[in-house]
């Protein structure tokens, strides 16, 4: 089931303005607590989702982009363009391509001015 993350957060702020009227007795100061940390997560997956928007169809088949891991960061050739934000990257020798999420991926600003080739194991030039 897909959530709207926007209509969530005015649900749970309609919930909490309207606690008193709906449920004779006011919030206590852990159920404010609560409701006020819930907000701030949807907000926040809220802003994510906006974010990743931007980001659609951002890379081209072929094109060479960086993964961050954590704080590594890993050379790729995009092999295709899945959809939904998503890709297959090639990141190393073999033919086994990783669906890779594009908040995961960094454009290569100067990328132009390389031409970056992928090797097989033996060190050979993919094709």
């Amino acid at each position: 089931m897909e959530v709207n993350t926007k209509i969530l957060i005015k649900k749970l702020e309609n919930f909490k303005n309207n606690f008193t009227d709906n449920y004779n007795r006011e919030l206590d100061s852990d159920d404010d607590f609560t409701l006020a940390v819930a907000i701030a997560c949807f907000e926040h997956i809220a802003e994510q989702e906006e974010a990743e928007k931007e980001t659609i169809s951002e890379y081209q088949e072929g094109e060479a982009v960086l993964y961050q891991n954590g704080n590594r960061f890993e050379l790729g050739i995009v092999k295709r363009v899945c959809g939904d934000n998503e890709y297959f990257i090639n990141y190393h020798t073999g033919d086994t391509a990783a669906r890779t999420h594009a908040r995961n991926l960094h454009k290569i600003a100067n990328g132009y001015a390389f031409h970056v080739i992928r090797l097989d194991t033996d060190g050979n030039e993919r094709r």
